[in-house]
């Protein structure tokens, strides 16, 4: 059956709560004697590069060869996710897969987003046609591009980084800003110019029931 729509979904800050999973992380890291000014240090530096436990345990200092056994105890959190996904997503998705392919576009250090998607279990094997891990040498905007302007194409991020760069790349597409209240809540200025903004999940559906 051809493709009536294909929509792309950033993960973190966007279906995920990414904020509720680094606070459990947070307090874990606090276990093994850290000062918390150092762990919110380690988690700002990177999570634009692309955040891993190991990376993350290394800035702080944690002796080498414990490193493997400290993040294998820690990625446990990550086997949760459905837990941390934001309101409405479940439900939404599940509606939304009746008329369209859905399709994970996450940045990040590839195995870290890996094991974060594998986490939703109800999601990642059954609402998802495919996920793509964008981290280096590769953007999002050049992962839409590459399925071509055939199909109505919707891209849902919270990162107007992201979405500029995939309004450049693949400028046929409706792009739209999810700027969810605890994330990124000021406006910006390629809001309702070069993109549309909604508040939560079911802003979203509205808008693409809309345009059908």
């Amino acid at each position: 059956m051809e493709t009536k729509r294909r929509i792309f979904f950033d993960l973190d800050c966007t279906l995920y709560n990414t904020g509720w999973l680094m606070a459990d992380l947070r307090k874990d890291i606090l276990k093994l004697g850290y000062p918390a000014e150092l762990i919110d240090a380690g988690f700002d530096q990177l999570n634009d590069v692309g955040y891993s436990l190991e990376g993350h345990l290394r800035l702080l200092g944690h002796p080498e060869d414990d490193i493997p056994d400290r993040a294998n105890e820690l990625q446990f959190h990550l086997s949760y996710g459905q837990k941390y996904l934001m309101p409405g997503v479940v439900d939404g998705l599940v509606l939304l897969k009746v008329a369209s392919e859905l399709h994970l576009l996450t940045f990040g250090y590839q195995l870290y987003q890996r094991a974060k998607f594998a986490g939703l279990k109800e999601l990642a094997g059954t609402v998802f046609a495919d996920a793509h891990f964008v981290w280096k040498g590769e953007t999002k905007g050049e992962v839409i591009a590459r399925f071509g302007r055939e199909t109505e194409t919707w891209f849902l991020d919270d990162s107007p980084q992201h979405l500029e760069d995939a309004c450049q790349k693949a400028p046929w597409i409706k792009a739209v800003r999810i700027m969810w209240p605890d994330f990124n809540p000021r406006p910006h200025f390629g809001d309702h110019i070069r993109w549309d903004v909604v508040r939560n999940f079911e802003e979203f559906i509205a808008l693409v029931k809309r345009n059908m």
